[in-house]
């Protein structure tokens, strides 16, 4: 559809309950696509090329910015989450994602929430929306 010029038309059919346009999807689930970000298709070196900058090693390594004071990153990842790929193992994503943004380990915090679905609505006793509140709670803590 985005070749042909439609880019910006509604997909026939939704992604979950989500209307999206042939370009955003395109964007989202294209290899290279302007937000594949964390595909697990990406290899080690293209996930440590797109995300690297994160963390306080490589917020210093930018041009002009060796003096930045630093940066915590929270990898929160739900393991239950209805948009990943069933054949996805998440875990392995998880870990590979926080080492591309690592640069000596210390700044970027990875948290699987075991129960916890995209948005962490579920399970609904509240207890992965908790386990992510209290993880970010304790980083901001960490900073202050």
């Amino acid at each position: 559809m985005v070749a042909e010029g439609h880019g910006e038309d509604l997909l026939t059919k939704h992604y979950g309950f989500v209307p999206m346009t042939a370009s955003r999807y395109a964007s989202l689930f294209g290899k290279g696509g302007m937000d594949d970000f964390f595909s697990s298709d990406l290899t080690d070196e293209e996930l440590k090329g797109l995300l690297g900058h994160m963390c306080t090693a490589g917020q210093q390594a930018l041009a002009g910015t060796e003096d930045h004071p630093g940066l915590k990153v929270l990898v929160a990842s739900s393991m239950a989450d209805q948009y990943v790929p069933a054949q996805v193992d998440r875990e392995k994503l998880a870990t590979r994602l926080t080492a591309a943004m690592s640069g000596d380990g210390e700044d970027v915090v990875n948290l699987m929430i075991e129960d916890g679905n995209h948005n962490l609505s579920l399970p609904e006793d509240g207890a992965a929306a908790d386990d992510f509140v209290q993880n970010l709670c304790a980083i901001l803590k960490s900073i202050i």
